[in-house]
């Protein structure tokens, strides 16, 4: 069983994304993503809470943040923001998270703020702790969405590498979603791993609860 002192030191030694996460991401439309499984499609385009949805599943929901800093971003991953607007690497904030449920790790989940969204939704974002972005998110009147896009890590990946010390072997390839959201004109970057064993790889897509 995990434990959050584990979490705590998992946070310091073994967070996957250091130089950002240069995967290649792929469409929502595209026939490699319409050629999985339908129930993992399921969990991967829902543009609904994911949050909501894994409360549903479980009776103890809870979000042990691992890491908050100043973000590295990958080559992909610049062309997310305005650089105009948003600045430098130095001016973004990257928050990294485990979703669990009844505390076996579900989802990890890294989130890019840029500065001016910081602050222009600093009572939101500043202070979040252990809540979930996306209780925030999903109850902001002003947010939008943009497209889902979806990408895979491979068994040997950094991402692979991580779920060890989480007692959470990785037999199979990983999959993970990103999408951007705005608050107003004001964006930010989530992007969401399932980690093995999550409800996401379940072909009943849901647990009876």
């Amino acid at each position: 069983m995990i434990n959050f002192v584990n979490l705590n030191k998992l946070a310091q030694h073994a967070l996957p994304f250091v130089n950002g996460c240069n995967n290649h991401w792929l469409n929502a439309k595209t026939v490699e993503v319409r050629a999985l499984p339908s129930h993992l499609q399921h969990w991967l385009l829902d543009k609904n809470s994911l949050t909501q949805r894994l409360i549903a599943q479980c009776q103890q929901f809870s979000v042990q943040v691992l890491q908050k800093k100043l973000a590295t971003l990958a080559n992909n991953e610049q062309h997310l923001f305005d650089m105009q607007t948003t600045c430098l690497n130095n001016s973004i904030t990257s928050r990294e998270v485990l979703l669990l449920c009844d505390l076996i790790p579900q989802v990890y989940a890294r989130t890019l703020i840029p500065e001016q969204t910081m602050h222009y939704a600093n009572n939101q974002l500043q202070h979040l702790g252990n809540t979930s972005l996306g209780e925030v998110l999903f109850q902001s009147p002003n947010m939008r969405r943009g497209d889902i896009e979806v990408t895979s890590f491979a068994v040997d990946s950094d991402m692979a590498k991580f779920c060890q010390p989480l007692a959470l072997p990785c037999e199979h390839v990983l999959w993970a979603r990103r999408s951007m959201f705005y608050l107003d004109d004001h964006p930010l970057m989530v992007s969401e791993v399932f980690l093995p064993g999550a409800f996401a790889y379940n072909d009943n897509g849901e647990t009876s609860n």
